[in-house]
């Protein structure tokens, strides 16, 4: 079961973009029948408990994981020149106006621009399915990562010193903006990646607090 929306709203996908190496790559909705297809990127992910807990080691956990954000999101997944997915994004909303996003890209696809292009388009997503807001959190330290937001339409809110910067997109300031090419392949840039915090030991997750994997490490 993935979570209720209205599929005809959305008019920005698929579409296609070119990686840093000139690879075309299509980013479409993720359709109900493909969850084992995203299932199967996550099983296959390495190393595995990479980065707090995700993906989940065990097998039955991280299946249970991405089944809980299918039931729980609005998802896009990318596609190279094979059939598997080496991206995946998704919207989890907050409430009916706020929403927060999850960018994940393949190991052996990082590095290729796929992210930040998962990122835009589902900023996207966002507007066309109605959200005013995208909220994220970012590690102050990460500077990297502070840019690349700051370059997708994210702005930070004002909050009391603190190790963590909380980053807003207003949507409604991009309402008038054209729509992202559909078919045409457009050059991809520098990805912002983002998992689900897990607690594998307890065998819950919480699919709205995204850890930032930047870091001090280039890891996409």
């Amino acid at each position: 079961m993935s979570f209720p929306y209205d599929r005809s709203k959305v008019r920005s996908l698929p579409r296609k973009i070119t990686s840093k190496t000139d690879q075309v790559v299509r980013l479409h909705l993720l359709d109900p029948h493909e969850g084992g297809q995203l299932a199967a990127m996550y099983l296959a992910y390495q190393p595995r408990n990479s980065f707090q807990g995700l993906p989940p080691i065990r097998d039955e956990v991280c299946i249970r994981w991405v089944d809980e954000m299918l039931a729980s999101g609005v998802h896009i997944v990318a596609r190279s020149t094979g059939p598997e997915i080496v991206g995946h994004c998704a919207l989890f909303p907050i409430n009916e106006q706020k929403c927060e996003i999850l960018v994940v890209v393949d190991p052996g696809h990082q590095n290729l621009g796929i992210g930040t292009e998962l990122t835009r388009s589902v900023i996207h997503l966002g507007c066309e399915l109605g959200f005013e807001k995208i909220w994220l959190p970012v590690m102050a330290t990460n500077l990297r990562a502070r840019h690349v937001y700051k370059k997708c339409g994210f702005e930070y809110v004002p909050t009391k010193p603190s190790k963590e910067l909380d980053m807003i997109c207003d949507l409604s300031n991009l309402r008038t903006e054209p729509a992202l090419p559909q078919h045409e392949a457009t050059p991809a840039s520098t990805p912002i990646p983002h998992f689900v915090t897990v607690n594998e030991a307890a065998g819950d997750w919480s699919i709205f607090q995204p850890v930032d994997l930047f870091g001090d490490k280039d890891v996409v």
